[in-house]
């Protein structure tokens, strides 16, 4: 299972808050990829997203449907420099497909 100070771990968590199934975590890795290496090695399963870079693993998915799981992406620019034109750009398309920015 993903650390506990992550947003993926924090939303598995709150997915299985009044469930009478728990998860018997064993191990939690930093991040995906890391965990897959343990499953592939097979030392157990694991809920973790698929993400391209687990595409090199032997490793089978199943789509959880059950469960209300979603998570927040974010759009990340560096801040110590101007924004240079294309990043303006690429923002403005983005908020074009979703409505609006929130910066955190």
């Amino acid at each position: 299972m993903i650390k506990p100070e992550t947003n993926l771990r924090y939303v598995i968590d709150t997915a299985f808050l009044g469930k009478s199934f728990k998860p018997n975590i064993v191990f939690e890795g930093d991040e995906c990829n890391s965990i897959a290496s343990y499953v592939a090695s097979d030392y157990g399963i694991a809920l973790i997203p698929k993400i391209p870079s687990l595409d090199g693993f032997r490793l089978s998915f199943l789509r959880i449907s059950d469960l209300p799981l979603s998570r927040q992406v974010y759009l990340v620019w560096k801040t110590d420099s101007g924004i240079d034109p294309i990043v303006h750009k690429i923002q403005q398309a983005v908020v074009g497909q979703i409505g609006e920015l929130t910066e955190r």
